[in-house]
């Protein structure tokens, strides 16, 4: 912590109202204000260090750099933040928490129920083409098939055709045309009998179920059901025989499907129910009622037709199949079946090739669509993973961007798009058409980049085509899509995982990976976004939720439990839309799971390094054994995350095999899209950085250790609170430079908005704008508040802040609006409108009031987000400096403490040794900071029990029998009240050695090193200073509480104003001198102050035993704030292991839990006498001893002239009339 200042100004008091006792006058009654007038002239704080010794016993001039000078109170500087805490302490931790993690929340269900839905759906569209263009290219038999039927039909009849069909070769004249020269083939394979000779006796695996099947038990009789083209089991059929003979054929492995698991759009189970179907179909045509035998039969004629179709078609004319769907893709714009189960889509060029200008080659076609191009050197496959993102990189931006003509700006962030949409993929299309080997990545960019930009706008928005075919028309046209992503998910699903996905309850897809990963899981294996490229269709939600981990799931393995998963979609959707709630219901939840996540309640049986009792409550940092149960409309939810998971090294070994290991061979499996594995590697692989979890320990902690869901929903929110609210959205101003000193626990501001003028923190207004939302109340900076990408700005500056209610709206800037309306601790609300119970205005007041009485349920408060010091005293409105001084706020604290705001000194007629001695302060005779009181009394002026004659140290001459004033020395200590902290020191001289009690004043005061050259007065007065004893009474007059109402001691050398400000602050010595000297050891909480130069920091007064004249004094107290270690403050010290919650022996066990009070600011007020009543109290009083003593002297000198020259003119004249008398006259 670093020192600044000073910054000084002047204290004019004001005494007004001022009346004396009816009686006797024996009292003076007044009110008083202060105004803090600033100085103009920077070197009157030097002078002032002077004037008050402060360089005493200091080697050389500590002022000589300009060090002492008073600085410029426009300077900007970084402190504890006060109203922030005095938010939080109102408020508490864990409210706080809870209404700032409603955004969090929030966003997280729209980044997985939309985004997420959104991603998912576009990631798999590679996935579902390439299916299609498998299942089109297999189809497109049917096409050649039914040519060469429709011939054969021309020239047979049909009974010859089903008699022909089955028939050996020897049986039957082969045709040598059929019609087939329209697909560049030349022979007629129409006939099976083939595939029935190979089905009977040359397939070994086949020969095993058939070889007791006889000619009665094949079905010949459906033959002609086959080869009909409206049954509607024949292969001749398109819509309803032919997929189903496809499915038939996978399902007897004749016909594969180049993917996992055979095909995504249809299940095994279906599969199966299609081939029964076939079966009892085939069988029931031949024969009424099928025994086993002529089941057996019939599945021989299934072996056969799947034989047929597969090997003497689609695997004879895979060329011909090839072109033929090319030219589907390029020439066709109509649904076409794209899957077994007969579902439609739209995925052929043809669809948009109107909106192209280029025209599409053969080339391009096998680029894009054909599965032989489907390599990672080709940057225009539409199934290759490595160019999913490009793709949709390219589709997204044009459709944002290109195809409505308008500038990309950085609040879209869409830049991530471009490069896909304007280089990658149009430069791969442009290497086809220019005929550049793809092999070669840079001839690829090369050849685009030399291109013009004519030529590379024709490329780009063939792109923008493509990739809209892709991503919009195939995906919207028909629901095929959306059914294939269902299925694929269904599929690939881990078989754990028990839930059914459907078409109409998309949000599931997001509630199933909250809960458990399980959507990214079937994906691309891994259960975390984070471990996916942030790019293409994944480029969702802002970056920091990606890096913070939006699943819940993610936070239940960081945490080294992934038996905790939600793996219920009902529950998961349960807690997250619960999470998401604004309502009290909401708050509550979320309140009371960070309550409980980080509360120790003792109940005598559990405790935690000694903490335990019944009745102890104390912060910890995590209560992992919580009862998370509630009662009410959240009770559910409660009980859901009320669940118990016990760590062990087998969930260890899952996170390390199952989640990491795979991670990381996807990775060295070359997938494209799985990125940070290390995110969730263990200590068993990685002991410093990974999840403390292994075969023994989950972190730090034995297994098995217990831990609920709750906890692991704590440890999400408060951290993606902390990090994207707070962090980086408030208090950074990017994630990577964070000072921690633009809001939150330290801000920064003007000295004279702390001071004088109000400021405003972020943190704050962020708060109470989320709080107060559902009052219909609105929190926006004047200027700026939103920033060019409509994110609300909460950082406002001095054109203040706009409070609008239903019905109100008032502006907050200092100087804008009427002073009692902006420096208020709270706005009181009714029905839409401000209220005003104390306001300057009497009758405004009295209305106000009149409804908190009557209407006390309908009105609510609401914290002011502007907070100062002393709000407006260096102003020149002295009306509302009266009104607020009389309201005896202090700290911002709220008014109505005190009955009134006159001030009872005793006038000293009675008892000159009272005089000015305060008697009541603003109409309390007691000061209540606590239960226990302490008396009001002290000086609050220039003035102590003066003396008198016998106040002088010594005369010079005897004075009733001695030469010492009696006096001198009897005032042993000194009573100060100080008005603005209300509170009274007694100061003494036990700390002082005996040379410094008595100090020789001089006047002038000294204002510069050098001593005074001259001095012509100088008197010798006693010293008081601040001494244990009396911070010793202030710090006993009663116990405050902490957050949690737990017990603890007020520091030595401090005293609480808590009840005063409302939050817990407390007054003290400055720099924290008097705890270090007098035995505490809060002073250790913080470095960086200077504990040792006790004389510039300590409250001392020069007093004059004779008038009871102060001519010199200074009162030096410290602002400290008391911070806990909350749940909001989770890191309060440089090193954690400083201190442990929960405990109750840090800072020699003056209290519970973890806590640090640190200094805000400290002042001076300094009061030398005036030169001018220096000597004016030189010559009426302090020279009185010395003049007399000279008078005595010449009057003695000229008495005894007078007597000598009196007694020789009586000897004289004695002599002569002795002279005389003896004389005889002699007449």
């Amino acid at each position: 912590m670093v020192e600044t200042g000073p910054y000084a100004y002047q204290v004019h008091s004001y005494k007004y109202d001022v009346s004396f006792h009816a009686n006797d006058s024996s009292t003076i009654s007044y009110k008083e204000y202060n105004i803090l007038k600033p100085v103009t002239d920077p070197t009157v704080c030097q002078r002032m260090y002077y004037r008050m010794d402060k360089d005493q016993l200091i080697d050389g001039d500590p002022c000589e750099n300009g060090e002492c000078i008073c600085q410029d109170p426009n300077n900007m500087v970084t402190i504890l933040n006060p109203l922030y805490l005095k938010v939080t302490e109102e408020e508490g931790p864990n409210l706080m928490i809870s209404q700032y993690a409603v955004e969090i929340f929030q966003t997280l269900k729209t980044i997985l129920t939309v985004d997420f839905v959104e991603a998912t759906k576009a990631h798999l569209v590679p996935y579902a083409l390439e299916e299609i263009y498998v299942f089109r290219t297999i189809v497109q038999v049917h096409q050649m098939i039914n040519t060469s039927f429709e011939y054969v039909r021309n020239i047979s009849t049909d009974e010859q055709m089903a008699e022909d069909f089955l028939a050996p070769e020897s049986a039957y004249t082969p045709l040598t045309y059929c019609g087939m020269d329209n697909y560049d083939a030349t022979d007629c394979r129409w006939n099976a009998g083939e595939a029935l000779r190979q089905i009977r006796s040359d397939i070994p695996a086949s020969s095993i179920y058939f070889k007791n099947v006889t000619d009665d038990d094949i079905p010949y009789d459906t033959v002609p059901y086959l080869i009909d083209p409206s049954s509607n089991i024949s292969f001749l059929n398109l819509d309803e025989g032919f997929p189903g003979w496809i499915a038939v054929s996978v399902y007897l492995g004749f016909t594969e499907f180049p993917f996992p698991e055979s095909s995504a759009m249809v299940t095994d189970d279906e599969l199966e129910d299609i081939y029964n179907q076939y079966l009892y179909t085939v069988a029931s045509l031949s024969f009424p009622n099928p025994d086993n035998s002529k089941l057996f039969g019939a599945e021989m004629m299934l072996h056969v037709i799947c034989y047929y179709l597969e090997v003497r078609w689609m695997q004879l004319y895979e060329n011909q199949l090839i072109s033929l769907v090319y030219d589907e893709w390029m020439y066709t714009s109509e649904p076409v079946m794209c899957s077994m189960l007969g579902v439609m889509c739209v995925w052929q060029w043809g669809a948009v090739s109107a909106l192209s200008s280029y025209t599409m080659t053969d080339d391009l076609v096998f680029s894009l669509i054909d599965r032989g191009s489907k390599v990672n050197t080709n940057p225009n496959s539409l199934y290759y993973d490595g160019n999913a993102a490009s793709i949709h990189n390219s589709y997204r931006y044009c459709k944002e961007i290109i195809i409505p003509g308008i500038e990309p700006t950085s609040c879209m962030d869409i830049d991530y798009a471009e490069e896909g949409a304007t280089f990658t993929f149009p430069a791969g299309l442009a290497s086809i058409a220019d005929g550049i080997a793809q092999i070669n990545a840079s001839a690829v960019a090369a050849n685009f980049a030399k291109k013009s930009q004519t030529e590379k706008n024709k490329f780009i928005y063939f792109g923008c085509n493509i990739s809209y075919l892709a991503h919009e028309v195939y995906r919207e046209s028909t629901a095929f899509h959306d059914e294939y992503v269902i299925r694929y998910l269904n599929k690939y699903k881990l078989d754990s995982f028990e839930h059914e996905f459907t078409i109409d309850n998309w949000e599931e897809l997001g509630y199933a990976q909250w809960g458990g990963g399980y959507v990214t899981e079937a994906l691309v294996g891994v259960y975390s976004t984070y471990n996916l490229y942030r790019d293409g269709m994944w480029y969702i939600g802002q970056f920091d939720y990606y890096r913070g981990l939006i699943e819940y799931y993610a936070w239940a393995l960081r945490s080294g439990y992934p038996d905790a998963r939600l793996s219920n979609v009902t529950e998961a959707k349960i807690v997250l839309d619960a999470l998401t709630r604004e309502d009290d219901v909401g708050v509550a939840l979320r309140e009371h799971i960070m309550y409980r996540a980080t509360t120790l309640i003792g109940d005598g049986e559990r405790y935690v390094n000694g903490v335990g009792d019944v009745g102890e409550v104390a912060y910890l940092a995590e209560n992992n054994i919580a009862d998370f149960s509630c009662e009410g409309e959240a009770s559910e939810v409660c009980a859901i995350l009320a669940h118990y998971v016990d760590s062990s090294a087998e969930q260890c070994q899952y996170i390390d095999t199952d989640v990491y290991d795979v991670c990381t061979t996807a990775i060295r499996k070359r997938n494209n899209w799985v990125t940070e594995c290390s995110r969730f590697e263990t200590s068993m692989t990685s002991p410093v950085e990974g999840i403390q979890c292994d075969l023994n320990f989950v972190v730090g902690k034995a297994h098995p250790y217990t831990k609920s869901r709750g906890i692991i929903v704590e440890k999400m929110m408060f951290s993606l609170v902390i990090e994207i609210v707070l962090k980086l959205g408030l208090w950074c101003p990017n994630y990577d430079n964070c000072e921690f000193e633009r809001s939150g626990l330290f801000t920064t501001v003007q000295v004279k908005n702390l001071l004088f003028e109000g400021y405003a923190d972020a943190s704050v207004n962020k708060y109470l704008s989320v709080k107060h939302k559902a009052d219909n109340i609105s929190f926006e900076c004047v200027e700026n508040p939103y920033d060019e990408c409509g994110i609300q700005n909460f950082h406002c500056n001095k054109a203040g802040i706009q409070l609008t209610l239903p019905n109100d709206t008032i502006i907050l800037n200092y100087g804008g609006i009427p002073f009692e309306k902006f420096f208020v601790e709270r706005f009181f609300i009714y029905q839409g409108r401000f209220i005003w119970p104390y306001d300057k205005n009497d009758t405004v007041a009295s209305a106000g009031q009149e409804i908190v009485a009557t209407h006390r349920d309908e009105v609510f408060t609401m914290i002011n987000p502007y907070f100062t010091l002393y709000p407006a005293w260096d102003a020149d409105d002295y009306e509302f400096t009266k009104f607020y001084q009389c309201q005896g706020r202090f700290l911002y604290g709220s008014p109505g403490f005190y009955p009134s705001c006159i001030d009872t000194v005793n006038s000293g007629k009675k008892d000159i040794n009272e005089i000015m001695n305060l008697i009541e302060y603003r109409g309390n005779d007691t000061m209540y900071y606590f239960d226990t009181g302490m008396v009001v009394n002290g000086s609050t002026s220039m003035q102590l029990r003066p003396f008198l004659w016998d106040g002088f140290q010594d005369y010079p001459y005897s004075y009733r029998g001695t030469v010492e004033g009696p006096d001198f020395d009897t005032l042993t200590g000194a009573a100060i009240f100080n008005r603005v902290h209300s509170f009274r020191l007694i100061l003494g001289q036990s700390l002082l050695e005996p040379w410094d009690r008595f100090q020789t004043i001089t006047s002038p005061f000294r204002s510069a090193y050098e001593e005074n050259a001259t001095s012509p007065g100088v008197i010798i007065g006693r010293r008081y200073l601040e001494e244990p004893y009396s911070w010793n009474i202030l710090g006993t007059l009663g116990t405050p509480k902490d957050s949690y109402g737990m017990p603890y001691e007020i520091p030595t050398g401090m005293a609480s104003l808590a009840r005063l400000a409302g939050f817990p602050v407390y007054i003290g010595t400055p720099h924290n001198y008097g705890n270090y000297d007098w035995g505490g050891f809060e002073y250790l909480h913080v470095t960086g102050l200077d504990i040792t130069e006790q004389r510039a920091h300590r409250s001392f007064l020069d007093y004059d035993p004779i008038t009871g004249k102060i001519l010199r004094m200074a009162q030096r107290q410290m602002y400290n704030i008391r911070v806990e270690r909350t749940s909001l403050h989770t890191i309060l010290f440089s090193s954690q292991g400083r201190c442990i919650s929960p405990t109750k022996t840090f800072t020699a066990s003056t209290g519970y839990g973890c806590f640090g009070y640190i200094p805000l600011f400290w002042t001076e007020e300094s009061r030398t006498m005036t030169d001018e009543e220096f000597r004016r109290l030189q010559t009426h009083f302090y020279s009185r001893p010395g003049r007399a003593y000279v008078i005595s002297i010449v009057g003695i000198v000229f008495g005894s002239s007078f007597f000598i020259v009196g007694a020789v003119l009586y000897f004289i004249e004695h002599r002569k009339r002795k002279a005389f008398k003896s004389r005889i006259y002699i007449d």
